[in-house]
């Protein structure tokens, strides 16, 4: 017989800046994320907020290819329950230098909102991040200022 497995959750340092006050549009998100605008990969990034739109934490959900990256859903929901957060933005690069989402990007985005219903969590925000630009589902639909249970 082996033993039990026991979760081990553990927060560590990152090369990126936390910012000094609550998030209140996809600019403050990019200039945070910036340095994965100029990746030759793809890479999404999941970041989790409390009530008050302060970065509880994020994760690196996955890296892929020039072309794409492809994460599950229930990964994506994992580290927003361990954070215990309350809303998530999730973020990730084009290295084709196209900020806008593309038809995958925008299948995605209509899962998780559905599911990010069910789980009652808030979906803030989906970014696309190329080199010299970004597109955000808040902006596209919402505009303005980031507000909790802005997008659900």
């Amino acid at each position: 017989m082996g033993c039990l497995k026991r979760i081990k959750l553990e927060f560590v340092r990152s090369p990126f800046k936390s910012p000094a006050k609550p998030l209140r549009n996809p600019a403050q998100v990019c200039d945070i994320f910036k340095k994965l605008a100029k990746s030759v990969q793809e890479n999404l990034i999941g970041i989790y907020l409390n009530d008050d739109l302060e970065i509880v934490s994020f994760e690196m959900l996955g890296i892929g290819s020039s072309y794409g990256v492809s994460v599950a859903p229930d990964e994506i929901f994992r580290g927003i329950i361990l954070s215990n957060a309350q809303s998530f933005i999730l973020l990730h690069n084009h290295p084709s230098g196209k900020a806008r989402a593309s038809d995958g990007d925008r299948e995605v985005i209509g899962i998780l909102k559905a599911q990010s219903k069910i789980m009652r969590k808030t979906f803030l925000d989906f970014i696309v991040l190329a080199d010299g630009g970004h597109w955000s589902m808040f902006e596209e639909a919402e505009g303005g200022e980031y507000a909790l249970g802005a997008i659900n």
